[in-house]
């Protein structure tokens, strides 16, 4: 692996990706120059994420296609007015909702998060050396301002281990590849909020 081209590792630790069907994905990204903590576990096509950021906490599961929403109250207050929020927040954030058809807006948001998007946009990255993290043999690759980098393993499967900051805040940790997560399943009927169309 260490021998190889950038792309072709970068190609090659996508396919471990996809091989492996599931896997977990923790850290903290940063977004507007705040750390933002992320938590992503994947199966299949199907997905389970938590991520936060000003104190306000949204969750998005996807499951065959249709993507659900669950946010706190306080983000609530942001979305649909501190009034609504206070009367009826509660029972929403113990919600899953779901966007009416045709509304993308979680979906996309959702599928931003998807590793395999996060290492096609990893452009210009060069090599940067051989080292051991967590007790891995890993090949470096690196951004050409080398604050970005992206871990790969170099013995077993190529899988991506560590992607975003060298160090500290903005990076993002993989584990659990090939892990069952029975958590991610379709909420029960009455565990969903119906959200109405928008008003054109």
């Amino acid at each position: 692996m260490a021998a190889l081209a950038v792309p072709e590792i970068l190609e090659r630790a996508e396919q471990a990706l996809t091989a492996a069907k599931s896997y977990h994905l923790a850290g903290q990204v940063i977004q507007d120059g705040q750390p933002s903590p992320v938590d992503l576990k994947k199966s299949g096509g199907n997905t389970l994420l938590s991520t936060s950021r000003s104190g306000m906490t949204l969750q998005l599961l996807t499951v065959d296609g249709q993507t659900y929403f669950r946010a706190d109250e306080k983000l609530l207050a942001s979305l649909i007015g501190p009034e609504l929020a206070e009367r009826s927040g509660a029972i929403m954030a113990k919600s899953w909702m779901k966007p009416p058809a045709g509304d993308r807006t979680w979906a996309d948001l959702a599928s931003e998060f998807r590793a395999e998007a996060m290492l096609a946009s990893l452009k210009g990255f060069t090599k940067g050396g051989t080292k051991v993290s967590n007790g891995h043999p890993v090949v470096v690759l690196q951004d050409p301002a080398k604050k970005g980098i992206l871990y790969v393993a170099t013995t077993g499967e190529p899988y991506p281990l560590k992607m975003g900051a060298e160090q500290g805040v903005g990076s993002l940790l993989f584990t659990e590849f090939g892990a069952d997560f029975p958590e991610i399943k379709a909420p029960a009927a009455n565990e969903i909020l119906q959200l109405p169309a928008r008003k054109k």
